[in-house]
């Protein structure tokens, strides 16, 4: 299942953590859960109220999570190395560039049962 670039668009209110759970019960053993999601980590106080009062008149308000936050959404699965990192380091190429970003990603396997 693919999450990338969503799951910063539901509201705490709205629960994704059961949303992802109630997604990953279903999915079969050995499938894997893709997620990406921005981060508010290393960010400035002040840049980081700029960017939410950018997004405070847009149609979907974006909710940034923190690294524990967005971890939490792969539990009960295996986290496939390097885990829940910045998306520039999540396996580069060999050679490419990678510096930091604003959003964190990883994938998770469901165990067989």
């Amino acid at each position: 299942m693919l999450a990338t670039a969503v799951l910063h668009f539901i509201s705490d209110d709205e629960d994704p953590h059961a949303m992802v759970r109630t997604l990953t019960a279903a999915m079969p053993p050995g499938s894997y859960l893709v997620i990406s999601h921005i981060t508010p980590d290393d960010v400035a106080a002040d840049a980081s109220r700029e960017a939410q009062a950018v997004y405070a008149h847009a149609t979907a308000q974006a909710h940034p999570r923190t690294h524990d936050d967005i971890a939490r959404f792969f539990d009960g699965l295996e986290l496939a190395e390097p885990g829940v990192v910045n998306v520039s380091t999540w396996r580069p190429e060999p050679g490419s560039r990678t510096g930091r970003t604003l959003m964190y990603a990883g994938v998770g396997r469901k165990p067989a049962r």
